[in-house]
């Protein structure tokens, strides 16, 4: 099927799914900057929308002793879920190849890296929601209309042959949620902008269509965004954010320490030897590894030297989008690695990022990809998602039927799926068409941008959660929406749907 087809396919399917929603729709307050076009529109930024009281469904969904919804589908442990040794009967391999974009052509590898402190201009992209490390892989799509782009991307002379740069838009001021900027610019206005770390990027696969170009590349280096004098960040950024063109930057390199010598590891210096493992990078790995281990049994373990586990753990760890850029700017990985370890230490569950709701416990996090428990994919319609795979989840409710088109995970239909306390869309439901052949027969992507960290008690939380109970919506059986007054126009939601299917 070509790309036109696959295009015009996903907005059947979502039209279909507008002609049967009749009059069972969201309600949502539009506004002038929500037209077509607007980064609301667009995909860029979830709508809010407003749900009206029904208590029927606390009856189909009662409440827990600790407060928290739960279901018998979630709390069964028939639920199909694959042992600890795997997804026995899934090829791991295919959701890593991004088997679902088609035929795609490989291209030749430029196995060179630029020096540290290399400055070069590279095409940059700007990325909602994702921060691309190291070893990471990413699908992206490309219109007709950026040919020139494209093709400047492809014929660059070494060493920048096939080499782009991706950072997020989520730009932030001051600190980081756990470094310190290292660098700070001058701004007209006095202020500083703390240094943006940005990730190269290798194009290491093509697929050629009419409708464009569907590039899969992998990260290869940090890179530091530079500006020029009085140049302001945030505003050159918003300038362009629809865009892509090209952007100074100054190649950042991991430093090489190396391991403690021996007469310091066997206690042959002023402080003692657990003060240097503090900062040793292998005495570090070995406890990421061990701590990954035992707080994700059903995930796969990585093998590899301390700086590739703390890329790894970096891309795969149910992990903010905050958390994940201080990982990126972290100026080695031992920095890196005892952030993540302090960090898996407190972890306990994962949130619902607009209610603050528990819908999984760490424990569940599973790999369904050889590559790891999270990935980026990309839909038909070209909007991308970055999801965590999991066994199990409470206090998520799918709704609609489940389809088979597009789907991510060969032999798998897919159901998009609700938070129950605030209805904020979190992922999708995955479901073996053959459940007897196909191991485990269901589990769960959730977007890493609709969940938060909770390292405490969720007592606070759940009763947040709590008073979204008395403005639950009804749930229209095979719908898949809910009642409310029909204030978004046609075209605005059926952009709207095309973005949340596969």
């Amino acid at each position: 099927m070509d790309g036109d087809s696959l295009r015009s396919d996903a907005t059947r399917r979502a039209e279909d799914h507008l002609n049967a929603l009749g009059d069972y729709l969201p309600t949502r307050s539009t506004s002038a900057s929500e037209a077509p076009g607007s980064p609301e529109s667009s995909g860029r930024r979830s709508p809010d929308w407003h749900f009206g009281a029904n208590t029927e469904l606390e009856q189909e969904f009662p409440v827990t002793a600790n407060g928290d919804y739960s279901t018998t589908e979630e709390m069964s442990s028939s639920d199909g879920v694959a042992s600890d040794t795997g997804a026995a009967g899934f090829d791991t391999a295919l959701p890593a190849s991004h088997s679902y974009l088609g035929a795609v052509e490989d291209l030749e590898r430029n196995v060179s890296l630029l020096e540290h402190g290399h400055t070069c201009s590279l095409p940059l992209i700007l990325l909602e929601g994702v921060v691309l490390m190291p070893g990471m892989s990413l699908p992206l799509r490309f219109c007709p209309g950026q040919a020139p782009l494209i093709e400047g991307i492809l014929q660059a002379p070494e060493p920048y042959t096939r080499l782009l740069a991706v950072a997020g838009n989520h730009w932030r001021q001051g600190a980081s949620h756990h470094f310190a900027p290292h660098h700070h610019r001058a701004r007209e206005d006095g202020e500083g902008d703390s240094a943006v770390m940005a990730c190269t990027a290798e194009v290491r696969q093509m697929r050629r269509e009419r409708h464009g170009i569907t590039f899969v590349a992998v990260g290869r280096q940090r890179a530091e965004l530079l500006l020029k004098d009085g140049q302001s960040l945030c505003r050159e950024v918003s300038s362009y954010q629809h865009t892509v063109r090209t952007w100074p930057l100054q190649i950042h390199c991991e430093p090489s320490r190396g391991t403690l010598p021996r007469e310091v590891r066997a206690g042959g210096s002023f402080w003692q030897p657990w003060v240097h493992r503090l900062a040793d990078p292998s005495a570090l790995a070995e406890q990421a590894a061990s701590l990954f281990s035992s707080l994700f049994p059903k995930a796969k373990a990585f093998q590899g030297d301390p700086e590739e586990l703390a890329w790894w753990l970096s891309a795969n760890l149910p992990l903010e989008h905050e958390t994940r850029q201080a990982m990126l700017e972290a100026p080695c990985a031992a920095s890196r690695l005892s952030t993540l370890c302090n960090i898996m230490r407190k972890q306990r569950c994962l949130c619902c990022s607009s209610c603050k709701i528990q819908v999984a416990r760490i424990s569940d996090v599973m790999a369904m990809s050889e590559s790891g428990a999270a990935a980026v994919f990309l839909n038909p319609s070209g909007y991308l998602h970055d999801m965590v795979t999991l066994a199990s989840t409470v206090n998520i409710i799918p709704m609609g039927l489940p389809e088979t088109a597009n789907s991510w995970f060969p032999g798998y239909a897919w159901t998009l799926s609700y938070c129950r306390g605030c209805r904020q869309h979190l992922g999708w439901k995955f479901t073996a068409i053959a459940p007897n052949h196909t191991h485990p027969a269901s589990f769960w992507g959730l977007r890493r941008m609709a969940l938060t960290e909770n390292t405490a008690h969720r007592n606070e939380a759940t009763s947040r959660g709590l008073q979204h109970a008395d403005q639950l919506p009804d749930i229209v059986t095979g719908g898949g929406w809910v009642r409310g007054e029909r204030r978004v126009g046609t075209w605005v939601l059926r952009d709207l749907i095309a973005q949340h299917l596969i």
